[in-house]
Formats: structure tokens, C-alpha cells, sequence
């Protein structure tokens, strides 16, 4: 299902460049690897979540990224994990599932833009 989280950037570069100056490298080299794994561990329980149709769970793994993402300025992911959370907080649960699918491959892109981003800065 192609989403409309296209017309977002996969990454907000003020903020990144925000958070930059504002912690520096090595708190940024943390974060990045904090919000690799929060990622991964929340697209995982989101799909098992799914499968069994946990809906209370879906919703708490889709704000979990949502707001991980956000933080680190990453709109595209962002913008499909909110749109995961409300379509579960609605009962729309097919229509959450069918997005879901999107996250794992949308939070790889994510951390892929990231650490490319950090890495040409910082040598991250």
C-alpha cells in the first residue's frame, strides 16, 4: 500500500542540526543507537501485536516510534507511526495492519538517512 508519507522528508536536517550543536557527537552517536534499537523493538511488537490483534499494544508501539522519531526529526517514519496509532485509537485495525507493514522497512530507511547524515557531520 503506498502511504502519503512521501510528501514528508525522511529527515528534518534543523532538527538534527539542532540537536547537533545542542548535545554534540558522542550524545548524538548514543541517541542514534538508543533509537536503533527502540525501532526495531517496536516494529517487532507492533507486527506480533498485530497478529494477535492487541490493540491496546499496537497503539503503545506506534506512539513509542512515533515520538522517538519525531524527537530525532525523522518526519517520514513519524508520520506513518502517527497514522498507525490513530487509525488503532479508531478501530481501524486492517487499515493499521496494512500500514504496519510499512514500518520496517520506513524505520531502516530512517536509521540509514540518520547515521549517513551523522556520519558525513561527525564521523559517526
Amino acid at each position: 500500500m503506498a502511504s502519503d508519507n512521501a510528501d514528508f522528508p525522511v529527515l528534518d536536517l534543523k532538527v538534527l542540526q539542532k540537536m547537533q550543536a545542542d548535545y554534540g557527537a558522542e550524545v548524538m552517536a548514543e541517541l542514534v543507537e538508543d533509537f536503533k534499537s527502540i525501532a526495531r523493538e517496536s516494529t517487532a511488537g507492533f507486527m506480533a501485536a498485530a497478529t494477535s490483534g492487541d490493540q491496546g499494544t499496537m497503539v503503545r508501539f506506534a506512539h513509542d516510534l512515533k515520538s522517538s522519531a519525531a524527537a530525532l526529526g525523522l518526519k517520514q517514519l513519524s508520520e506513518l507511526s502517527r497514522s498507525i496509532e490513530v487509525a488503532c485509537n479508531e478501530m481501524r485495525l486492517d487499515e493499521a495492519r496494512s500500514k504496519g507493514s510499512e514500518l520496517e522497512p520506513a524505520a531502516e530507511k530512517a536509521i540509514s538517512t540518520l547515521t549517513k547524515q551523522l556520519g558525513a557531520v561527525d564521523g559517526i
